[in-house]
């Protein structure tokens, strides 16, 4: 998976979690993020944050 697929997937895991399930959409998160560069892995976290974030 690329890393902007990544971004997009995980920002909308990130808008789509309930306040109470941010622990799951972040477990989900994290596979998603397995099959990113380690070296890319903070990188597209931070940028589906800002995502996330910004389009609330």
């Amino acid at each position: 998976m690329g890393a902007d697929d990544a971004v997009t997937r995980i920002a909308g895991l990130l808008r789509s979690a309930h306040s109470l399930r941010v622990r799951s959409a972040m477990r989900q998160a994290d596979e998603i993020l397995a099959s990113v560069a380690p070296a890319d892995r903070a990188t597209v976290l931070d940028r589906a944050i800002h995502l996330a974030l910004r389009d609330r």
